[in-house]
């Protein structure tokens, strides 16, 4: 079985870079679109990149969930402190959801 292709999108999903699972070369996606078929020189910083902001995307809905947890469970936190944290960590968050 084929190793599957990592994708993130970013902008709103205006660009989606793609590493393929096959042999690791990224490509990208304009609006769903081939737009740069293959990108070989910086392929490793964009693998990278895209890492990056997957676990930092993970992070943010980790926290996000934690502090619905508390905000509910109201373990000694005010639902207006809890719901001004989640508010600030939502304004953090990319405005689509991770595709991939």
């Amino acid at each position: 079985m084929p190793a599957q292709d990592t994708s993130v999108s970013v902008e709103v999903s205006k660009y989606t870079f793609v590493v393929s699972g096959l042999n690791g070369n990224v490509s990208c996606l304009r609006h769903g679109e081939p737009w740069i078929p293959e990108m070989r020189l910086g392929a490793k910083a964009l693998i990278m990149l895209i890492g990056e902001l997957e676990a930092a995307r993970d992070a943010l809905r980790k926290a996000r969930e934690a502090i619905k947890m508390l905000d509910s469970a109201q373990h000694n936190f005010s639902a207006d402190v809890a719901a001004d944290a989640l508010s600030a960590i939502e304004a953090a968050l990319p405005k689509e959801p991770r595709h991939g």
